[in-house]
């Protein structure tokens, strides 16, 4: 089942600068903004700048510190700002997403939604559609007893994470994302220098901050009926994680110092992460490609299903694994073969490159797939579940994106967006975590 275009005109993009890197934040300034799905049309794209529209890119790793200006390349991902809504046409690099008009989301209606879904799903889809829970492992409520396995719709998804082929809180997502967006954009939060610490702001500046603060915990509490309707278990742990890093930002806005930025930073990542998700399933590359690939592994152990309204960090403290995330995410970027890939246009199909590249996207195939095998090798290293399901979730994205390499189209590089943000949500928990 894919889902319907929104209504009105094209989707938004958060906003924010430039910067092709698909594994990283949303660009936008030196402290990056908030990603979206791509505009253009029913399914825009929702990258960079505004006026461009592209697939997104698969250049400059999201990894590394968001960049002031877009670099120069292919297309871009969705991190940047404007309305959001799935994807028409890819988005580009330094792209920005048109604004597809619908009126605000109220939280009855997102809470009607979630009631809908709740009684209409009955088990889990094994993270990302295999339908086929675990008995190797079974979520369990919090300390607080909050939560039972009725408060989500995911709670019997205990089978492997794989690719997302659909999902009903997709529609529901996008202007809430695009309300968020348009706050980054129209306060210039998204411009600024988040080495500045609190004590040395000018009243604008700390304007700004305070007025992306409640906008952040506003869409955090539009996200909790999400996180309870979505039947994945991966996406609701993104959606939770969203919850808890954009309050924890919107609490750290008073005595702001540059650490704070990294709370910001696994929020965003978590949401252009889900953003670039639901693009996949908008545009059919995450159907069309997930049949190409094997099932993972299913997980040893699972995360607590905890509460609803109130979801906790997924890292408190550095994961085992932290050390090792910049080593296997700039080895390779810095890759030569990778680097020429990033040079590619990311909106061209496969039928219109020439010789020189397509032999680049044979050569960088088994890169990729090394590098996906290693990305699972390392999450499933950790003890922590959520590193885990991120983990095998950036893996088999990955790898539907190598798979598409042969007869790629741009719907495709949504693949590889949602390969690497979810990366990046690891990796920035870890720094917001000292690690």
């Amino acid at each position: 089942m894919t889902l319907p275009p929104p209504p009105g005109n094209s989707p938004q993009p958060p906003y924010g600068g430039g910067g092709g890197d698909p594994f990283g934040p949303p660009h936008g300034g030196p402290g990056g903004s908030y990603p979206g799905p791509p505009p253009g049309g029913p399914g825009g794209t929702y990258s960079g700048q505004p006026q461009q529209s592209g697939p997104p890119q698969h250049h400059a790793p999201s990894w590394q510190p968001p960049q002031q200006q877009p670099p120069q390349g292919p297309p871009q991902p969705h991190w940047a700002a404007g309305p959001a809504g799935p994807p028409g046409q890819p988005p580009k690099k330094g792209g920005n997403g048109m604004k597809w008009a619908l009126g605000g989301v109220t939280l009855i209606a997102v809470i009607a939604i979630t009631a809908a879904v709740s009684i209409a799903l009955t088990k889990g889809s094994g993270g990302g559609g295999n339908g086929t829970p675990s008995a190797s492992a079974s979520p369990s409520a919090s300390a607080s007893g909050t939560a039972s396995n009725n408060d989500f719709a995911s709670a019997n998804d205990t089978g492997p994470v794989n690719i997302i082929k659909e999902d009903p809180t997709c529609s529901a997502f996008w202007p809430v994302n695009n309300n968020f967006a348009d706050t980054q954009k129209n306060s210039g939060w998204a411009n600024r220098d988040p080495s500045v610490p609190a004590t040395n702001w000018t009243p604008e500046v700390r304007s700004q901050y305070e007025e992306v603060g409640r906008s952040m915990r506003a869409t955090a509490d539009q996200m909790v009926p999400l996180s309870k309707a979505t039947p994945h278990r991966a996406v609701r742990e993104l959606y939770q994680q969203f919850i808890v890093f954009a309050r924890a930002y919107s609490d750290s806005i008073t005595n702001y110092t540059a650490a704070d930025d990294n709370l910001s930073g696994v929020a965003l990542a978590a949401a252009t992460t889900i953003a670039d998700l639901c693009s996949a399933i908008v545009k059919g590359s995450a159907q069309g490609r997930a049949i190409s690939l094997e099932q993972p592994a299913p997980p040893s152990v699972l995360a607590e299903l905890g509460n609803p309204a109130n979801p906790v960090s997924f890292m408190k403290t550095a994961d085992s694994t932290c050390g090792e995330w910049d080593t296997i995410l700039n080895g390779f970027i810095a890759d030569p073969t990778v680097a020429q890939w990033q040079r590619i246009d990311a909106g061209m199909p496969a039928s219109g490159l020439s010789a020189d590249q397509r032999a680049i996207n044979e050569a960088v195939a088994p890169i990729m797939t090394k590098f996906a095998d290693d990305i699972e090798r390392l999450g499933r290293s950790s003890s922590n579940p959520t590193v885990q399901d991120f983990a095998v979730l950036s893996a088999q994205y990955r790898r539907a994106y190598v798979a598409a390499l042969p007869s790629y189209t741009p719907a495709d590089s949504w693949l590889d967006g949602t390969a690497g943000r979810s990366t990046n949500v690891i990796l920035r928990a870890c720094k917001a975590a000292g690690g």
